[in-house]
């Protein structure tokens, strides 16, 4: 059950980050460890609170894009484990789910992409993230982008062949160091 019953959830959302040869679903959540009511209805934007699934890369098409369904229909059944606010504090937390040795090395090892289960429309998109190759910043490649119907008969299998798709277009840190 989701956090707020006052919420008018307009998305899920999911990331999946490929690091050390293992795709990493995480679950995430809307910020804030109390959603105050005088911000209404509105959705915050989302936040990490675990990793829901580790699975190697080389995970069946089906299995990963169930995972991830689990993963979106998780979005905001519990806080993230930090404040907001606590930047160094977040860092250390994400990085220890990796076991890498801080934020800044995982950063630049890890390949990122996002799932976003948009509800009226009855879709999902996923979309690979730069990896700060052609950009200073970890933004969306809108022009690879894959859009999904949510209705569709076979969702895990399409939405884990979307995903598979999208990574394989996702460029890794121009400063990767840790090549494995």
């Amino acid at each position: 059950m989701r956090r707020s019953k006052q919420t008018k959830y307009v998305t899920l959302d999911s990331e999946i980050w490929e690091y050390k040869n293992n795709y990493y679903i995480m679950q995430m959540c809307q910020q804030g460890k109390v959603l105050h009511p005088k911000i209404g209805s509105n959705q915050m934007p989302g936040e990490y609170t675990c990793v829901s699934t580790k699975t190697p890369t080389d995970t069946e098409a089906g299995q990963l894009g169930k995972a991830t369904l689990k993963a979106l229909d998780d979005f905001d059944v519990q806080v993230h484990p930090y404040e907001v606010v606590d930047i160094p504090e977040r860092n250390k937390i994400i990085a220890s789910w990796f076991c890498a040795r801080g934020m800044g090395s995982l950063i630049k090892n890890v390949r990122v992409v996002q799932v976003i289960q948009i509800i009226e429309a009855g879709m999902i998109k996923v979309r690979p993230l730069d990896g700060r190759d052609k950009n200073n910043w970890n933004c969306p490649i809108e022009e690879e982008a894959i859009e999904i119907k949510y209705s569709e008969a076979n969702i895990d299998q399409l939405l884990g062949e979307a995903i598979k798709a999208a990574f394989a277009v996702t460029p890794y840190s121009p400063e990767r160091k840790d090549p494995i």
